[in-house]
């Protein structure tokens, strides 16, 4: 069984997506596997890809909005939840 991540956005919208080995990214962009039409998200907010072995979020630092106090990505290894 693989990793799953679960979300609910302002809107009060829930959802769960299984993650695989391919990249998906959260925002409010229609190609985005994680959408959200909060207005305080951008089009591309954050990804989420596979590498040795575990899952990572990669915040997208923009010039406005950041929620990182520094200008450069920041990645944070997930661990997958077990029952």
């Amino acid at each position: 069984m693989g990793a799953r991540i679960s979300w609910r956005d302002v809107a009060g919208i829930e959802g769960q997506l299984e993650l695989g080995f391919t990249e998906i990214f959260i925002g409010r962009a229609v190609e985005c596997a994680v959408r959200t039409e909060d207005p305080l998200v951008s089009r591309r907010h954050a990804r989420i890809y596979f590498m040795n072995g575990a899952y990572v979020i990669e915040d997208s630092v923009r010039q406005t909005g950041s929620t990182w106090a520094t200008s450069a990505p920041r990645a944070i290894s997930c661990r997958t939840a077990t029952p």
